[in-house]
């Protein structure tokens, strides 16, 4: 009685734990005849907003100001001959050396830039734009000063709609900034100066 039991058992679980495999593999099928069919059912309404976003987006470009982009480099390279005859480098080099950072930021300074945003103020004036609200921080952000990637090459890139004002802006920060690095040698040799006399 037993052992009819237990084969009994045994048949029930195994009818139990087959899977159909013929009945999951026809509800795992995608039916693309039903995809196909609704897209065509509903064909001029996609059309219809396919077409309306490009003339949307065909409008907005052709409305749109361009912006053009115009730059300028400056090649950083320390003078090895300049730093042979000099003293202070043979004292302390790293002190007197001048790095590409510190050119960046010289570059980047308001010593070098803000002269350069009033004359492009200016500018705005004599075209009749109203500047009244126009901060150095909102004119700055038209400005990308790095260098380039593995290179001692300091890029200048300034964005604008206007193309005569980009190239009067960068012609202004190429000046602005030569005017200011020869006043900055001029100070370093004053320095030099004061330090061999007092040697």
């Amino acid at each position: 009685m037993l052992s009819v039991f237990t084969k009994y058992s045994i048949k029930i679980m195994n009818n139990f734990n087959s899977p159909n495999y013929q009945k999951d593999y026809k509800n795992d099928e995608i039916d693309f005849s039903n995809f196909f069919k609704i897209l065509n059912r509903n064909k001029k309404l996609i059309l219809f907003c396919i077409s309306l976003l490009s003339v949307i987006s065909l409008a907005y470009n052709l409305t749109r100001k361009p912006i053009y982009k115009g730059s300028f480099n400056i090649l950083v390279k320390e003078s090895k001959e300049e730093n042979k005859l000099n003293p202070l480098a043979l004292i302390n080099p790293l002190k007197n050396s001048t790095t590409n950072e510190t050119q960046k930021v010289i570059l980047k300074s308001p010593s070098v830039l803000l002269p350069v945003f009033e004359s492009v103020k200016k500018y705005y004036k004599n075209k009749g734009i109203d500047i009244k609200d126009y901060k150095f921080n909102d004119w700055v952000k038209d400005l990308t000063i790095d260098f380039e990637k593995g290179t001692n090459v300091l890029k200048v890139t300034s964005y604008n709609e206007d193309i005569d004002l980009i190239n009067y802006t960068l012609k202004n920060i190429s000046s602005k900034y030569k005017e200011y690095s020869k006043e900055l040698k001029i100070i370093d040799t004053k320095r030099k100066i004061q330090f061999l006399e007092s040697e």
